[in-house]
């Protein structure tokens, strides 16, 4: 969405610091990029993709925030916190992202699902680009063919193969 005026992250975090703004949790990196991909979805009014950053984001630091006690204890917690209080999350939608080593499978399923869906829509959205932005493109076009292979491989559906419904999603 910046092309070609693409303004880099680690000149954000280096003019915050020169500019001693030196809020710790402003410049944590996953919150920086977080709000980088905030500020476009919602300028682009796309709040279901923005939910599944959020709660991709939640996942990813893996620390339970559904009992009260624990939102005290240390830095990522407080952070946490903080972002989930920032989203309107509630206490059932904490407890339900906490729980997620008892989900079943139709629930990690529909995660997946949804995260699938999402990484073949950036891919389809990035090899466009690439074909558009050919002429002063530095992408290499074979390392989009071979993401393109490794997606299509891993998430492809047809007779006989047994699908893995849980990269991770739970234990």
């Amino acid at each position: 969405s910046e092309h070609p005026q693409v303004r880099c992250l680690s000149l954000d975090f280096k003019q915050a610091v020169f500019a001693n703004r030196l809020e710790l949790d402003a410049l944590d990196p996953y919150v920086m990029v977080y709000r980088r991909i905030e500020a476009y979805l919602l300028q682009r009014g796309e709040t279901a993709r923005l939910e599944l950053v959020r709660r991709s984001l939640y996942l990813k630091v893996n620390k339970k925030l559904s009992n009260l006690a624990s939102r005290s204890g240390g830095w990522q917690r407080r952070l946490l916190a903080k972002l989930a209080e920032e989203w309107r999350w509630d206490e059932r939608q904490l407890a339900l992202l906490d729980s997620r080593s008892q989900w079943k499978v139709r629930q990690v399923a529909v995660e997946r699902r949804e995260l699938v869906a999402e990484l073949n829509h950036s891919y389809r959205f990035l090899s466009e680009f690439a074909r558009t932005q050919q002429a002063d493109s530095r992408a290499d076009p074979r390392e989009l063919n071979v993401l393109g292979r490794r997606l299509y491989a891993a998430f492809e559906r047809r007779a006989g193969k047994i699908e893995v419904i849980n990269p991770g999603i739970a234990p």
